[in-house]
Parts: C-alpha cells; structure tokens; sequence
C-alpha cells in the first residue's frame, strides 16, 4: 500500500485499514543488524498523531527512514533537509521520521516546526532502535521498494541530503538533471564518468567510516571532471575533518561558488573554512554577502548568528537569530498555504 503525503491521509488510511503496509530495510554502517542488501524485519510503529503502522514489504515508493532525537541540532537539520528534496525524485518517495526520544517533548510540534510534511512515528521504549541496531541518532536508510538496503548514513553533515538523494536516483535510475538513466547514458562526457566512478568509490570508503582514504578519491573525480559540483561538495566537507588541509576546503568550496552562485553550501562553506581558522568576524562577512544572493534562507542567518556569536557580537548574533527564526516560520505557513 502507498503511504499517504501527508499526515491527514496517513491517518486516513490507518483508521480505514488498522494498518499501513510498507517496506523497510537497512545498512550496516548505521545499523549494527542489518547489512546492504538484505531486508528488514516486519516492525510496528506509533504515529505522533494517533494510531498503530505496521511495516513489510514490498513498497511502491523508495522509503527514506530517519531515525532522530528531538531537540538534537544534528537531528533537526536533517528532518528540515529531507523536507526539502530534490524535485526530481520529491513524488517518488515516502519519508518516515522515527522520533527515539517521543518522552522530551512534543514530536509533532519539534518536527512539523522544522518543515516536516512527512509521518512523524515513534519509537516506544527504543523498541524499533533496538531491532536495527541503530548506533547513535540521528542515522538514515534509503530504502529500495523491494524492501532491500540501498545506502545509510550516520550523523549528519553538509553533504548528507546530497547523498540520500544519489542513492534514490540511482535506484530511480535518474540521472542529475531529472532525466532517466536510459535517456542520459549515451550523453554522459567521458570525463563524467570517469568522475562519478572515482566519486563512488569515495563513498564506499565513506561507508567503510575510511574518510581519510575517501579524500584523495573525491580530489581525483574533481581532477577528472573540474565541473562536477557534487565532488567538489564532498571534497571541502571532508577537507573541513583535516586541520592540514583547511587551503583545500576553502579552494573545494570557492569552486562550488563558481560553479553555482546560488548553491548555499558554497557560501555556507567558505564561512566555515574562516572560521576554523579563527577569522570569526571575516565568516560573518562572507555569510553577510551571502545574504543578499540567498535572503530567504534560514539556514544561512542560523549560521550567521552562530559566527557573529564566536566573535562576541551578541547583538549582531541575537539578529541573525531571530531572522532564522523568522524565515524558517514564513518557510512553513507558505508550505502550508
């Protein structure tokens, strides 16, 4: 059975029926259970909102399943992530966020304030935390319809959203620009996929927790396609663990500026890079300049504040803040408009 878009029709369809059948599996590095390939066990959840879901496979849509901890930063950037997806592939799959902690607090009202139009379930005594073996919130699963593990990922970082959306459009056979793979393949340049290949084996030793032998692969998918956004992405996200190589996050994250003016993580990034390197007041600047492109971005402001805090502006911090608040809320009532 599809599950419902959003909360209404989820709980329409699990007073109509009692239960909601769908598929969900998992992967090893996130899930101490379960490894890639195999499917998941049948499982029970409680929806936030009332009512009992029972999960088996298979699915009619690719699952993407969040484990998260209410009130965790971590968490909460990636309910707010995974509520804005990538058009391409937004109608062709069922988010599920799995709140482990339901006791601190009030799920619906933590999520539903961060974006999510997604079922909000939770886990009862970490019943289901327990059954995947699920290493530390929050960690995510991508979901294949016939029940078998695509990808996970644990934690979050800048290039988490990037990645579960690779791993849908690989099981989608979609290709970066929305078109189906068989429509794309014969006009993928040499050079693309000769970097894809690179790329990929960069985030098997991503998952194999091998990240310092994943950067010299994401630097040689940059070196073979220099246009390829998503590598230089992931390359100043691990350059940023290295504090020798701080020159290469910042050259990663000038190139993803150049490449797409409009992409936050380009900006977001060059401020991170200043810093870490002490240069609080000069991130706040380039977070500032980053403003007026990208106005409407709560996210940015958030970070804004953060930097004007390290550097002890805590009037300018206090602004940035409450604008981050306000975009996020003006984000929510146009969704819900």
């Amino acid at each position: 059975m599809k599950v419902a878009k959003n909360t209404s029709r989820f709980l329409a369809a699990v007073i109509l029926s009692g239960a909601l059948v769908l598929s969900v599996t998992v992967d090893a590095l996130a899930f101490r259970n379960l490894k890639p390939g195999e499917v998941t066990p049948n499982f029970t959840a409680s929806a936030a909102e009332g009512g009992s879901v029972e999960y088996a496979p298979p699915t009619e849509e690719v699952i993407i399943l969040a484990f998260v901890r209410q009130g965790q930063d971590k968490s909460g950037d990636l309910i707010r992530e995974l509520a804005k997806l990538d058009p391409a592939i937004a109608d062709k799959v069922q988010v599920l966020a799995l709140v482990v902690n339901p006791g601190d607090g009030d799920p619906v009202a933590w999520a539903k304030g961060l974006g999510a139009k997604y079922p909000i379930l939770i886990d009862e005594n970490e019943k289901n935390y327990g059954l995947f073996g699920v290493v530390v919130a929050p960690e995510v699963a991508v979901i294949a319809p016939d029940g078998k593990l695509k990808e996970s990922f644990s934690g979050h970082t800048s290039s988490t959203k990037i990645s579960v959306e690779m791993a849908v459009k690989e099981i989608l056979g979609i290709g970066a620009d929305g078109k189906t793979k068989e429509a794309v393949e014969v006009n993928i340049p040499q050079e693309r996929k000769l970097a894809m290949r690179e790329l990929q084996k960069a985030r098997m030793f991503i998952k194999r927790k091998m990240r310092s032998k994943a950067a010299p692969q994401v630097k040689k998918a940059t070196e073979a396609d220099p246009t390829y956004l998503e590598a230089w992405i992931l390359l100043g996200e691990l350059s940023m663990e290295d504090a020798d190589a701080l020159d290469q996050a910042e050259e990663a994250y000038k190139k993803v500026a150049e490449l797409d003016p409009k992409e936050l993580m380009g900006k977001v990034g060059l401020a991170r890079v200043r810093a870490k390197k002490g240069d609080y007041e000069g991130a706040a600047s380039e977070l500032e300049k980053a403003a007026m492109v990208s106005p409407n971005s709560d996210k940015l402001y958030f970070y804004l504040g953060v930097m004007h805090e390290e550097a002890g502006n805590w009037e300018k911090a206090a602004k940035a803040f409450r604008k981050s608040a306000e975009k996020c809320h003006e984000e929510v009532e146009t969704e819900h408009q």
